[in-house]
This record gives structure tokens, C-alpha cells and sequence, in this order.
């Protein structure tokens, strides 16, 4: 688990391998990496991820805290140590979560789309469902092809200004080149 190789070998080593791996998923096509979200703070990171669309899922911290304590704090190293209670947890990752945002928000803006995380009426102390999160982030891919799409078409219709007024692309010889001598072999 991501915890076991804090545990054992460092963040640095778990970054360093996942900085590996996602350079070689960067040359596929039609796939979908769900990285953790330190993978955005090394800028190489971003060139691997730039090969296709990135999605930054974006929610409140209090909505990421009580999701964090939910699903166990002991798959987020970088949130708890050993012997953090259960009441202590949801205090802990929410602090903790803020200073990541406020670290990180620079380059999560770099995300080709956003989705929000929010729920409604029952769901909102829990955010969105997993389904419904899908539908958002496959509505923004969807959206982010078009727009680009369009962007290619409209940079196609364009005109040259005074294309006719040309009147010779004969290469001249410069007028430098006269007034310094060839050096001798």
C-alpha cells in the first residue's frame, strides 16, 4: 500500500516512483491514471500528464476530511501518523488538508477541466457519488474535446494580407558577405 512505502522507503522514493510510472503511461492513448494528489508538484509530473486531459476533482477540505476519516486514515500517510485516535482524525486531516490546498491549489489550477466534488440535499455532507462524479468528469472531458476542436477549426480559417504583393522570393546574397573575405583553407 501507499502507507507501507511511506513507511519503508520515504515519500521521496514514493514519489520518484510515481513520477516513473507515469512517464511510461505518458506515450498510451484512451486510458484513464488516477494519480494521488502530490503527483502535481513536480513539474516533470505535468509533462507525462499533459499528454492527455487532466482533471482536477475539486472539493471543499471539510468535504475531503470527513471522506478521508471515512474511508480510513491509515491509507493517508501524509495526513496521520502512528497513533491518531478516531476522534482526533477528522481535526487532523482537515488541518492537514487545508495546508495541502493552500501548497497545491497553484498547480491543480493547471487542470485542463474541474470537477466539483459537491453533493446535494442527502448527499451533501458526503459529496457527490462516485457515479455522479463520473458523469461530471466525462461531461468536462466531453466539453474540453469540442472546445479544442473548435479552437483548431477557427485557427484554420485565416488569410494571408497582401499574398499577391510578393514579387519575388529570389534569394539575394548578403550585402555583409561581399565586404568580408573567405578565409583560406
Amino acid at each position: 500500500t501507499v502507507s507501507d512505502i511511506f513507511k519503508k522507503y520515504g515519500e521521496e522514493y514514493f514519489r520518484n516512483c510515481e513520477s516513473q510510472v507515469l512517464k511510461e503511461l505518458a506515450p498510451y492513448k484512451n486510458l484513464v491514471v488516477a494519480t494521488g494528489g502530490g503527483a502535481v508538484s513536480r513539474p516533470k509530473n505535468w509533462s507525462y500528464m499533459h499528454n492527455g486531459i487532466v482533471a482536477w476533482l475539486q472539493g471543499q477540505p471539510e468535504l475531503l476530511a470527513r471522506r478521508v476519516v471515512a474511508e480510513g486514515i491509515e491509507k493517508r500517510p501524509l495526513l496521520f501518523g502512528d497513533g491518531v485516535s478516531e476522534d482526533e482524525a477528522y481535526s487532523i486531516s482537515l488541518q492537514k488538508l487545508q495546508q495541502l490546498l493552500a501548497d497545491r491549489t497553484k498547480y491543480y489550477e493547471n487542470a485542463d477541466v474541474t470537477v466539483d466534488l459537491r453533493g446535494y440535499a442527502k448527499d451533501e455532507q458526503s459529496g457527490a457519488p462516485a457515479a455522479v462524479v463520473l458523469h461530471r468528469v466525462m461531461q468536462a472531458v466531453h466539453d474540453k474535446i469540442n472546445q479544442t476542436e473548435a479552437e483548431r477549426e477557427s485557427r484554420r480559417q485565416f488569410t494571408i494580407d497582401q499574398a499577391g504583393q510578393v514579387p519575388s522570393l529570389k534569394v539575394q546574397a548578403s550585402p555583409n558577405a561581399a565586404a568580408q573575405p573567405l578565409a583560406e583553407e
